[in-house]
C-alpha cells in the first residue's frame, strides 16, 4: 500500500500497489487489500512452478512425488489436450523457489524442466478503433466540390470494407478451415457473413464467421464402432487421430460444441499465436466464440448460425439497386449513426444500442413507407426454422442527383422523427406500421411463435424472415432518444446546407438561419390558477391532451421522464414535445368560422378542429414528410393544496423567433379567459372572464396571424 498525491486534492489518496485503485482514505484501502485480486494471483503465482519436457502421458501421481523433495504440492494442473506441460502449485513460495533454483527434475527416463510459472493475463481491453466525426469531415474536405455520389464514394472507399480488408477476413477463415479439419472426417466451411459480405459496415467492424460442419461428399462416415469416452472430453491428442465424423459432431449438444470450438481455438492461441484472448460467449441463442486475430481484428465465430447468415444476405439483397446506390446511401446512414453513437461507444452502453442490422431495416421500412420499395413478396419454397426464407425483390432504380440523394436522407431523418412512435410494431414484410393491439391480434393467426417469443419494447421492429423476434428488443430509451435528436439536428442543418454530406455530419455548430445574434427569452415560466384538490394526475394529463390532442404537437417519449411526487401532494412531470407544422399561427380567423358554423362546439373541440383545419391548409403538409420545426420541454408541476398549475418552457431546438413565437402563444392560449382551454378538458365550471379575457388580453401575449 502507499499514497499518491493528485493535484487540486487536499492531501495524498491512498492507492493499492497491486492494482492501482485508489480510495478515499487507509481504512477502505486497508479494507481492499485483502481481498485484491491481483494480489491473490500474485501470490498464487509466487508459489506455482511450470513443467515441461514429458514425454507421453502425464503421470499426476508420479510428478508429486518427484516434487516432494521440495514440499508438498497442493495442486497439480495438467495439459490434459496433449500432456505437454504440468503446473504445481506448493504450499509456500519458498518452496517453489527452491523447486525454480534446482532447475529440472527426473520423472521416469524423462527429464523434466522446470521455471516459475507466469501469471495468466485475463484482462481483454481491446478496442477497435472508432471512426470519429472529424476523421469523416477531414475526409470529405478532399471533394468539398464534387456530386453527393462522389462523396458517399469517397467516404466508403476510406472507411468501408475495400478488397483487400476483404481479402484479409477470406484469409482468416481458410486458416480456421486448415485447423479444424485436422480434427474432423467431415467438410468443415468457415463463411463469412454480415458487414464483410454486404461491405455495409467499416474496415474496423467485427468479423462474423459461420462455422459449418458437414457431410463429406459422396462418403458415408458411420460412427466409430469402439468405446470411446464422452466426446466433449475427448483430448485433442486423440481427436486428431480418430476423428470426429459429421454424424457424431451432429449429436452433440450446442454446449458441447461450443466448448470443442473454444479448446480448439484456444491450442491454436497456444501453438501458433496467431489469435489470441479466445473467449466463449454465453447466453446467446447461437453458440459464439470470440477471438482476435493478429491483435488487430476482433472476430466472432458463431456455430452454425445459417439464420444469421439469410439474413444479412437478405439485407444485402434488399437494398441491392441499380449501380449499387442504396448500398451507398445506407452505408453513409450507419457510418453517420456509429459516429454519433447510435452502435454505442464503449462494452458498457453497447447492450442496450442500435445493432447496424436493426438500423438498416428502419431504413428498407422507410423506403416501403415512401414508396421508393414495394412489398417484398415470399414465396414459401425454403423455410429455416420453420420461417419462410426465400423472396422476391425489385431492382430499385434510383437517378443519383444531389437533389435526390439529399432528399432521400433528409427522408430517413423525418421517418425516424415522426414516424416510429411506443405501442406501434414496424413490419416490413407487410410494408406497414402496426398499432400495437392490431400487430398482436393480426400475429395470433399467423404463427404461434410471434405471440410467445416478440418482446415489445420502447420500440419495435420485426424480424421480416424471423417474424417472432423483435430487432429493437434490447434497444434502450435513451439511444432512441439520442437517434432521434441527432436525425433533428441534422435535419436542422440540411435546411441551410445540402450540397455536403459535411452538413450532415457535422452537427456541432446548428445555424439557426440568422437569428443566433436574436437574445430574446426561449425559456418563459406561466402560472396558472385553476381549483384547490384535483387529482395531480388528471392535471399532468390535461396538460399532456392539450398539447398532443389538441395543439397537434408530438410528444418524444423517449425524453419524456417519469412524474415525480414531491413531499407535498404536488405532483411533477417532464416531457419533450416537436412540431412539424406551424399549428400556433393564424387560428383567429380560422376558429371564428368553425364557432359559426359549430355553435354548440365546446372550447376544446373548437381548438382541435383550428389546429386539424390548419395542418390541412399547410403548403406541402401531408404528415409524412414535413421537417420538425422546433423541440421544447416543459416541467409541469402541479399543487393541490393552492391549485397553482405551474409551467416551464425550455427551448430544445429550433430558430430562436418560431421559439419565441410558440411560447408567446403558449402564454396567450393558457391564460386566457382565466385558463379556460383547461378548465374545459378537466370539465371544470368555466369562471368569469378575468384580466386574461380577449377585450383585456395580457400586454405580453399576442394572437399570431
Amino acid at each position: 500500500m502507499h499514497f499518491n498525491s493528485d493535484d487540486g486534492d487536499e492531501g495524498e489518496k491512498p492507492i493499492c500497489q497491486e492494482c492501482g485503485a485508489a480510495f478515499v482514505n487507509m481504512e477502505d484501502l486497508t479494507a481492499h487489500f485483502e481481498k485484491c485480486n491481483i494480489r491473490k494471483k500474485k501470490l498464487v503465482n509466487e508459489r506455482s512452478i511450470y513443467m515441461k519436457g514429458f514425454d507421453g502421458k502425464i503421470n499426476v501421481s508420479a510428478v508429486k512425488d518427484a516434487l516432494l523433495q521440495f514440499g508438498k504440492v497442493e495442486k497439480l494442473h495438467i495439459d490434459k489436450e496433449w500432456d505437454r506441460y504440468a503446473i504445481a502449485l506448493f504450499e509456500s513460495s519458498e518452496q517453489a523457489s527452491a523447486a525454480v533454483k534446482n532447475g529440472k527434475v527426473q520423472i521416469g527416463n524423462a527429464t523434466i524442466n522446470i521455471e516459475q510459472a507466469r501469471m495468466k493475463n485475463n484482462e481483454y481491453n481491446f478496442q477497435s478503433p472508432e471512426i470519429q466525426v472529424e476523421d469523416v469531415l477531414l475526409e470529405l474536405q478532399k471533394s468539398e466540390t464534387t456530386t453527393i455520389l462522389e462523396q458517399m464514394e469517397l467516404i466508403m472507399g476510406t472507411f468501408g470494407i475495400c478488397n483487400e480488408t476483404r481479402s484479409l477476413r477470406l484469409k482468416i477463415c481458410r486458416f480456421l478451415e486448415k485447423q479444424f479439419a485436422r480434427y474432423f472426417n467431415a467438410e468443415i466451411r468457415c463463411r463469412l457473413f454480415g458487414s464483410s459480405i454486404s461491405g455495409l459496415g467499416t474496415k474496423y467492424a467485427d468479423v462474423d464467421i459461420n462455422f459449418i460442419v458437414g457431410p463429406l461428399s459422396g462418403i458415408c462416415t458411420a460412427v466409430h464402432s469402439t468405446q470411446r469416452r464422452e466426446l466433449g472430453n475427448v483430448p485433442l491428442a486423440i481427436l486428431i487421430q480418430e476423428k470426429l465424423t459429421f454424424e457424431e459432431y451432429s449429436d452433440l449438444s450446442k454446449e458441447v460444441r461450443q466448448d470443442l470450438v473454444y479448446r480448439i481455438l484456444y491450442d491454436i492461441h497456444t501453438r501458433i499465436g496467431s489469435i489470441s484472448h479466445v473467449r466463449s460467449i454465453g447466453k446467446t441463442k447461437c453458440p459464439v466464440v470470440r477471438f482476435l486475430y493478429n491483435g488487430e481484428l476482433q472476430c466472432e465465430l458463431s456455430i452454425g448460425n445459417i439464420f444469421s447468415e439469410k439474413k444479412a444476405q437478405f439485407l444485402t439483397d434488399i437494398t441491392n439497386s441499380e449501380n449499387n446506390i442504396l448500398h451507398k446511401i445506407l452505408f453513409t446512414l450507419r457510418l453517420w449513426a456509429q459516429t454519433h453513437g447510435i452502435f454505442g461507444t464503449n462494452s458498457s452502453n453497447k447492450p442496450g444500442a442500435f445493432k447496424s442490422y436493426a438500423f438498416s431495416l428502419l431504413f428498407i421500412a422507410f423506403l416501403q413507407e415512401s414508396k421508393l420499395m414495394g412489398p417484398i413478396t415470399f414465396r414459401g419454397n425454403e423455410f429455416i426454422e420453420d420461417w419462410v426464407t426465400d423472396y422476391i425483390h425489385p431492382i430499385l432504380q434510383i437517378i443519383p442527383t444531389n437533389e435526390t440523394l439529399i432528399a432521400i436522407i433528409r427522408g430517413f431523418f423525418v421517418y425516424i422523427c415522426q414516424k416510429i412512435k411506443e405501442n406501434s410494431v414496424v413490419s416490413l414484410r407487410d410494408s406497414k406500421i402496426y398499432d400495437w393491439e392490431e400487430f398482436w391480434i393480426n400475429a395470433a393467426t399467423i404463427d404461434a411463435r410471434i405471440t410467445e417469443k416478440f418482446e415489445k419494447s420502447f420500440i419495435n421492429v420485426q424480424d421480416p424472415l424471423e417474424l417472432s423476434h423483435n430487432v429493437c428488443a434490447s434497444v434502450g430509451r435513451p439511444v432512441i432518444g439520442l437517434l432521434r435528436r441527432k436525425a433533428m439536428l441534422s435535419l436542422s442543418k440540411l435546411k441551410f446546407v445540402s450540397v455536403n454530406l459535411s452538413s450532415v455530419f457535422d452537427l456541432s455548430q446548428i445555424s439557426q438561419n440568422g437569428n443566433d445574434t436574436d437574445h430574446s427569452t426561449t425559456n418563459m415560466e406561466l402560472q396558472l390558477t385553476l381549483v384547490p384538490e384535483l387529482s395531480p394526475t388528471k392535471v399532468l394529463e390535461a396538460v399532456n391532451t392539450v398539447f398532443e390532442d389538441i395543439l397537434k404537437l408530438d410528444l418524444i417519449h423517449e425524453q419524456t421522464n417519469k412524474r415525480h411526487k414531491l413531499e407535498s401532494k404536488a405532483l411533477q412531470g417532464f416531457s419533450c414535445y416537436f412540431s412539424t407544422c406551424e399549428t400556433w399561427i393564424g387560428r383567429r380567423t380560422i376558429k371564428r368560422e368553425i364557432q359559426k358554423k359549430f355553435k354548440d362546439l365546446e372550447i376544446k373541440d373548437v381548438e382541435r378542429m383550428v389546429s386539424s383545419t390548419i395542418q390541412r391548409n399547410s403548403l406541402g403538409w401531408d404528415g409524412k414528410n414535413n421537417d420538425p420545426l422546433l423541440e421544447f420541454r416543459v416541467e409541469t408541476l402541479y399543487d393541490p393544496d393552492t391549485g397553482i398549475l405551474s409551467l416551464q418552457f425550455r427551448r430544445n431546438m429550433g430558430d430562436t423567433k418560431k421559439i419565441n413565437d410558440i411560447f408567446h402563444f403558449f402564454q396567450q392560449f393558457f391564460e386566457k379567459d382565466n385558463c379556460q382551454i383547461l378548465r374545459n378538458v378537466l370539465s371544470l365550471p368555466l369562471s368569469p372572464a378575468g384580466p386574461m379575457s380577449e377585450e383585456a388580453a395580457s400586454p405580453n401575449a399576442m394572437e399570431i396571424d
